[in-house]
């Protein structure tokens, strides 16, 4: 069974550059230690392996949430939006794309002691007031939320601001920067870091 132990040991399966799934690593994996082949049926989205896909969720891969001291960092929120912007979603588009980003994480996201916690986007949704209230207030409340996504998603950071979250909006900005940073951890590993100034005379 080494084979098959050694294909679980991949918390997923990588995808070819088209965005399909490499299926044939289940395979090869096993017959080069002859043993039977088997495939696992995915839904080419979520690349689970086969100790995970019954749960809909890999167990070895986590993210964690952003921090509050990450949210008072001014370079982590400029480095959070120039990647939002980049990713070119426009206002009205950036809340389904934030749950379909989410659901579509095949990991967990856990706070610092490694407990699973969950994104909250009911601060994108309107109130139950407005919902259920006058229409004018509706598209006020809906306005206000695509009016928040294009400020700080759909615009760069101009190098000469020092970007900050305000309170009020620290819970959305917490959802986005979480979320952005599960999906993809190669480009925002280095989120809010900047290189030490050495000023040091030269001898």
């Amino acid at each position: 069974m080494s084979g098959i132990t050694k294909y679980l040991d991949c918390p997923w399966i990588e995808r070819k550059s088209t965005g399909a799934p490499e299926a044939s690593a289940v395979k090869t994996s096993v017959q080069t230690e002859g043993q039977a082949s088997f495939s696992v049926q995915l839904n080419g989205k979520r690349r689970l392996c086969v100790e995970c896909i019954g749960d809909g969720y890999c167990h070895r891969q986590s993210a964690p949430i952003v921090t509050d001291a990450e949210l008072s960092n001014p370079e982590f929120i400029r480095d959070v939006r120039d990647f939002a912007f980049s990713l070119e979603v426009g206002p009205d588009s950036w809340l389904a794309f934030l749950a379909e980003e989410y659901r579509e994480y095949p990991g967990r996201i856990v706070d610092g002691s490694g407990a699973e916690v969950f994104v909250e986007l009911d601060n994108f949704e309107v109130s139950e007031e407005a919902l259920f209230g006058v229409d004018s207030d509706l598209e006020r409340e809906k306005a206000r939320t695509r009016s928040w996504f294009r400020d700080f998603c759909c615009t760069p950071c101009p190098p000469e601001v020092r970007p900050r979250v305000r309170i009020e909006a620290r819970e959305r900005a917490r959802a986005v920067a979480t979320i952005l940073r599960a999906r993809n951890p190669a480009a925002t590993r280095m989120w809010g870091v900047r290189a030490a100034n050495n000023n040091e005379p030269q001898e």
